[in-house]
């Protein structure tokens, strides 16, 4: 009698060493793809921002070579210091945003404008912003403004990275003494070091309350 030789039977699954093997290597490539989804995230909402806060540089430097000096935003006219604004240390009232829209604008606020249409300022206040001319330089949409809760245009706000009003704290500097310096304040002492070879420059930093906490978000210079 032949004796019948017994194998043993194949498994068509995995066994548990190999499944937790598989989880762990699925995991680590997912980790390290969010990662880099949210790298790329990051690096689109610094490009938005810049390529933004460019459009605004642009648009001074327009305004600086239609009348041989730039906009103050409320300042003493008077002054030859370098314009920072707001000033540092300082919530940088709406009032002051105001101004610096309506003197990029060459408009009045939208609740001034006669049968809903676009106004331009009068005379003294033109004179008063330095915007004789009335040009408009900007135009104003949604991709300059955080919106207020009914959904219009909020003119005492400038948009920066992130739609949440309050996050970050925009500022504008203007080498008003054409000396081709800027301060550039060090968001936690609020020091200044100068940069050659700018006029204009904007910077965000991220409002904790505290300027002395506060953490540079992006600069445009």
């Amino acid at each position: 009698m032949k004796t019948q030789q017994v194998f043993p039977k194949k498994s068509n699954g995995f066994t548990l060493i190999e499944l937790l093997t598989v989880i762990t290597i699925i995991g680590i490539l997912a980790s390290l793809s969010m990662v880099g989804i949210n790298a790329a995230k990051s690096n689109v909402l610094k490009t938005v921002t810049t390529a933004r806060f460019s459009t605004y540089v642009k648009a001074i430097k327009e305004y600086e070579s239609d009348y041989g000096y730039f906009p103050r935003f409320g300042q003493d006219v008077s002054s030859e210091d370098d314009l920072v604004f707001p000033p540092l240390g300082e919530t940088g009232s709406p009032e002051e945003w105001e101004d610096f829209w309506k003197t990029l604008y060459g408009l009045k606020l939208p609740a001034e404008w006669v049968g809903g249409k676009k106004t331009k300022l009068e005379e003294e206040e033109a004179k008063r912003l330095g915007n004789r001319k009335k040009r408009s330089y900007l135009q104003p949409n949604e991709e300059n403004h955080y919106l207020t809760e009914t959904g219009e245009m909020n003119w005492g706000t400038i948009r920066s990275l992130t739609k949440k009003m309050g996050r970050e704290r925009v500022h504008v500097m203007i080498d008003i003494s054409g000396d081709g310096k800027l301060p550039n304040p060090d968001p936690k002492t609020n020091e200044k070091r100068p940069f050659l070879n700018r006029s204009v420059a904007f910077f965000a930093q991220q409002n904790k309350g505290d300027p002395a906490k506060a953490k540079l978000i992006f600069k445009t210079w």
